[in-house]
């Protein structure tokens, strides 16, 4: 300020004032024409968070120019009464700013997350660099009207405290959900089983919780910290094809070559069964009524796994049929014996030594 009052010394005030105001116009006028000159091209650049940034930053830069050309208008007549003015029009410049981060940090990041799937836990840092915005602008406005902070920051430190140990889990649950991102365990629409059981799709990621859609059309809400602690199995990743491994126990006597035939046939029918990796059939072993084999196919999803098993169960069971194939169940034999000399001595059981 002093160097802009020594600059302008060789004018009265109102040239001051008056060559203050008309600079703070042109170059907010030369802000303004050089942004739509060049948004075309900015626009046309398709998935770039610099287009996001610039988009956004425009507006409030050629209205901070102007505000702040009035702002210094008002400075160079040094009136004690114009300070309020003063103090508003520098509040005014804040909010501009903190609307715009808020947006060009929130739009950058959804950005990201469109064009790489890689940052699918976006919604949590788009939260949190919305917080850190509010409380950048919130210490910018009291510095602005001369608030003293000191005492506010002492406040804050035992504030922070208790609302530390009043909200652990919320804490807990937010902390989790940024170590699953850095751990890249999941990301939305990954199909998960958790470790208690329960298997769905990452509908949604929050700060506090996941929420998974179950093959029923349920949503389950789960705490960050829970999936955090827990052991989680993604069943999209690395890829969302999936093995499915179908048991099938057959009669003793059955040709293994046709049973192998009949199922390999079966799967390179049954819709949803990929050709790559092609099927295969595996000989378990020996069991105590059957003989039993494993059907192993892929599938494009987790999801399609209960209506896959469903048509090649249905298809064994035709099929076997048709070839006279049988598919046995739990049998046991029962010996009994007919001794005459069972009982001796008075009628006492006799027992084998």
């Amino acid at each position: 300020m002093e160097q802009l009052a020594e600059l302008l010394a060789p004018f009265t005030l109102p040239m001051q004032i008056l060559i203050v105001l008309l600079g703070s116009v042109g170059s907010a006028k030369v802000i303004e024409l050089t942004g739509r000159w060049i948004a075309p091209s900015i626009e046309s650049t398709t998935g770039s968070v610099r287009r996001v940034i610039l988009r956004e930053i425009y507006v409030p830069l050629y209205l901070s120019v102007f505000l702040y050309g009035l702002f210094l208008s008002l400075e160079l007549i040094g009136a004690p009464i114009l300070r309020l003015f003063e103090s508003v029009i520098l509040s005014a410049i804040v909010v501009l700013w903190t609307r715009a981060g808020i947006r060009a940090g929130s739009n950058s990041l959804e950005e990201i997350k469109e064009h790489d799937t890689h940052y699918e836990f976006a919604p949590v840092f788009k939260n949190l660099w919305s917080a850190a915005v509010v409380v950048i602008a919130a210490i910018a406005l009291l510095l602005v009207w001369n608030i003293d902070i000191t005492p506010l920051l002492a406040s804050a430190g035992v504030f922070g405290i208790v609302l530390g140990f009043a909200a652990q889990e919320a804490i807990a649950n937010f902390v989790g959900g940024i170590a699953l991102y850095f751990d890249d365990t999941y990301k939305i629409g990954d199909f998960v089983v958790l470790e208690s059981g329960e298997k769905g799709s990452v509908s949604d990621i929050g700060i506090r919780s996941t929420t998974l859609l179950t093959p029923d059309r349920v949503l389950i809400t789960v705490p960050n910290s829970v999936l955090n602690s827990a052991q989680v199995r993604n069943e999209s990743a690395p890829q969302r094809q999936k093995r499915i491994q179908i048991p099938i126990e057959v009669a003793y006597g059955t040709s293994t070559e046709t049973v192998e035939e009949i199922l390999l046939s079966i799967a390179a029918d049954v819709t949803g069964v990929l050709p790559s990796p092609q099927p295969i059939v595996l000989f378990r072993g020996f069991g105590d009524s059957a003989l039993r084999y494993e059907l192993q196919v892929f599938i494009s999803h987790p999801l399609r796994e209960p209506r896959v098993v469903d048509d090649i169960n249905r298809e064994v069971q035709q099929q076997f049929a048709e070839n006279d194939i049988e598919i046995p169940f739990p049998q046991r034999e029962i010996s009994l014996r007919d001794d005459d000399d069972s009982l001796k001595d008075g009628g006492q059981p006799r027992y084998p030594e």
